[in-house]
């Protein structure tokens, strides 16, 4: 069981802080020139990405999570309705090519944006809203509760941990 699946307030201030925390994290690389090299994949993946990929990622994917979260809850009783997307959805990918030319002032305002997009979202959850399941095409049934775990605060998370290792 993730944190936030608890339902408790604790596990909800839980997962407001490691958004707080991938924050701090990322303002702090936020403020360095974008330093070289590629990053080592995520955990069971292959992509390598330079920093500007993975900030363009960062500044999309909390967004994109919390509309999927929202389509989920949003999904008339019945079967899990089929939400999210693979590594190689053309979306993610076009976006991540087209935001890594934005400027990285702009990129981290994007950022902290999501990110705050996502603590707002979660805040206003009820426990009925963290159990509704939907049908992700890898992971399969899942709840709102472990997209929002698993696909923002990890995904954060492991991505600072990316541009802190480029960042030496």
């Amino acid at each position: 069981m993730t944190e936030i699946q608890s339902g408790t307030p604790e596990a909800g201030a839980r997962f407001s802080g490691r958004l707080d925390d991938a924050e701090v994290r990322l303002l702090s690389l936020a403020t360095r020139p974008f330093p070289p090299g590629l990053t080592e994949p995520d955990p069971g993946g292959e992509e390598r990405w330079d920093a500007a990929r993975v900030w363009a990622h960062l500044a999309e994917f909390p967004p994109y999570w919390v509309g999927e979260a929202r389509k989920v809850i949003a999904a008339p009783a019945g079967p899990p309705v089929p939400f999210g997307r693979l590594h190689d959805d053309p979306g993610r990918i076009a976006a991540i090519e087209h935001d890594r030319l934005l400027p990285p002032d702009e990129l981290w305002q994007r950022v902290r944006a999501g990110i705050a997009q996502a603590r707002d979202y979660a805040a206003g959850l009820t426990l009925a809203d963290r159990a509704r399941a939907g049908e992700h095409p890898r992971r399969g049934m899942v709840t709102v509760a472990f997209i929002l775990d698993q696909f923002v605060a990890n995904h954060l998370e492991e991505h600072a941990a990316q541009l802190e290792g480029l960042a030496g």
